[in-house]
């Protein structure tokens, strides 16, 4: 577990490690070295933190908080699959164990990447916000489209 919060309040179990929080940078440098990663935002269920993205970009699967948003926009069989705190299923442990397991998860998290890449990454963030920018305040930004 990385990050700041209460987890040493937690009585977590031994196989769990806490770290210090990282920088965007280093997060991103853990990501490429996970396999899974695990997002846990049971507050935001019709949006996405960004580590889903990122990690989702970085070649790891997802074990997420459920989120209309996430399944609309990556499907309910790619790189992200759901768990529902405090629910007896599907069980953390047992989806991870399927996950590594699993001759596919790397076609998911493929999959997954594809949608990623295709519309949730910066480059693609700014220049919608661009647009919207000019359409809002043509007589500022003028024609972005060329």
């Amino acid at each position: 577990v990385f990050g700041n919060g209460p987890w040493k309040d937690l009585n977590l179990p031994p196989n769990i490690v806490l770290h210090d929080a990282l920088s965007y940078r280093e997060s991103l440098e853990v990501m490429r070295e996970a396999r899974i990663v695990i997002n846990h935002t049971p507050t935001l269920t019709a949006g996405a933190h960004e580590r889903v993205f990122d990690a989702l970009a970085c070649g790891c699967f997802v074990i997420s908080t459920p989120s209309r948003f996430m399944l609309k926009e990556l499907g309910a069989n790619e790189g992200v699959c759901y768990y529902q705190p405090g629910s007896e299923e599907p069980c953390l442990d047992h989806l991870i164990e399927a996950i590594l397991a699993s001759p596919f998860a790397p076609e998911r998290v493929l999959a997954s990447q594809k949608v990623v890449f295709r519309s949730h990454h910066m480059g693609v963030r700014a220049l919608r916000l661009c647009e919207w920018a000019a359409q809002q305040w043509p007589e500022v930004f003028g024609d972005i489209s060329g």
